[in-house]
Order: C-alpha cells, then structure tokens, then sequence
C-alpha cells in the first residue's frame, strides 16, 4: 500500500496581509485625526489570528440569520446592518461569495461592488484577533465555525484600505458594495409619519432590504425609545396591529 501525504500550503494575502498596517498605522489610517480615543485603543490592541489554527468544523455559512451577526469592537454598524439586512434573504448573501465551502488553503473570494464595478476580492482566513477572541464582527453562539460575517467585514476593510478606514460610514455604502443596486435615503424631517410609514410598509412589501439610522454624532447614546443614537440598525419587517 503507497500513501502520500501533502503538505497544503496555507494562502496568505500579499496584498491585505495579516500585519499592523491592515488593522491601523497611526495617523495615516485614522480618517485624518477623527478617530476617538476608545476607537484608537481598540485597533491598537487587535492583531489578526487565522481562524483554521483555532477552530475546527469550520463553514462559510450553514443556515444565514440576521440574527447571526456579533459586531464586535469595529465601530462599523453602517456597513453591518446592511450585512444583517441582505441576511433576510440567504441566496443573496451566498451570491456574495465564490467560494462557498471550507479548504485547508484557508483563501477565500469574495465579490462586492466598489463604486458600480463588481470586482472579486481574494481573502485569507486570518481575521482581527484581541489575545483572547476574534474581537470584530462574527457569527454568534453556536455559529461561530461560520466564517461568512468575516470574510464580509474583511472584504470592504480590505477595499476601505484597512479596518481602521473602513469605521463609520453611511448606510447605502453598504447596501451598494454588497449588491450592486441604488439605493433611496429617506430623512424623516423630509415628510410626514404617514408618508415614511408607507414608504417602509411599500418597501418591505417589495422585499426591499432596509436599514435605518438615528444621528447623534460620533457617541452612542440610549434614548426614551432604548435606541441609541449614533446607531444603525436593520430593518427587518414592518407590522400594523390594530391600526397602528
């Protein structure tokens, strides 16, 4: 009986490599000085780890939820709620991918829009890591072998330039990367309760994906509602009970 073993070499990105100057390198990746304090601390703490060296069983994504997503220390909810909202609908989000399952070369392609233009976006398995956990965005609870939130955050990191660019954003930026199409930004002040009521009704109708905002600036505050401002969020349906 002759067996042969081989030795799979493990793909490392050249171009976004698992270094300090993909996650942050000081004043030239930190939006020019707006960066707070408690982000500046967090980016310089993460380092990357590859996933395949700690866990095993690993998936790209099994059963999609939009209720999978951990954002984690990243202040990216803009470009996350637009990830939980495309989730409603699983094939898109799996379109998002060309390679669908686990390889022990750890190389991942993943496809976004970057200003209209579809490009493929090559990824290793190395993701942002605190000494303890994969501190950025993840899948949560018993779906953490899933790697598909990763590798999305780490695919528009890697188009913002780093993680550290990719923080704070507007939320039809991450609706236009993950799929291509245009996008309508509603402001509230701009009309009626009954006008946004029938515009987001209409729209989940339609199957639209959604996503919503509450400005505040560059601080989280919970407000008499438990939002908090500065904060996006997924919009997942729209319900009237009663009439209201």
């Amino acid at each position: 009986v002759y067996t042969e073993e081989i030795d799979v070499q493990k793909f490392t990105d050249p171009v976004f490599p698992p270094t300090k100057a993909s996650i942050f390198d000081g004043a030239a990746n930190d939006h020019k000085g707006m960066l707070t304090k408690d982000e500046v601390a967090v980016l310089k703490k993460t380092s990357f780890k590859r996933i395949s060296d700690l866990k095993q069983n690993i998936k790209v994504f099994d059963k999609i939820n939009p209720d999978d997503i951990h954002q984690g220390d990243l202040v990216n909810c803009y470009f996350m709620s637009g990830v939980s909202a495309l989730a409603e609908f699983p094939k898109w989000v799996e379109s998002c991918f060309i390679t669908k399952t686990a390889n022990e070369e750890g190389k991942y392609i993943v496809w976004l829009y970057d200003d209209g233009v579809l490009k493929h976006i090559p990824l290793d398995d190395h993701f942002p890591w605190d000494g303890k956990k994969f501190n950025f965005s993840h899948c949560k609870g018993n779906k953490e072998n899933e790697i598909w939130v990763h590798l999305l955050e780490k695919a528009w990191a890697k188009l913002c330039g780093s993680y550290a660019k990719s923080i704070a954003g507007n939320e039809y930026e991450s609706l236009t990367a993950l799929i291509g199409a245009p996008t309508e930004t509603i402001y509230h002040e701009n009309v009626t309760e009954k006008q946004l009521w029938t515009k987001i009704k209409n729209a989940d109708e339609s199957k639209y994906v959604m996503t919503c905002g509450i400005g505040g600036g560059n601080t989280e505050e919970e407000n008499s509602l438990g939002l908090f401002t500065g904060h996006v969020y997924t919009l997942i349906g729209a319900f009237e009970s009663n009439g209201i």
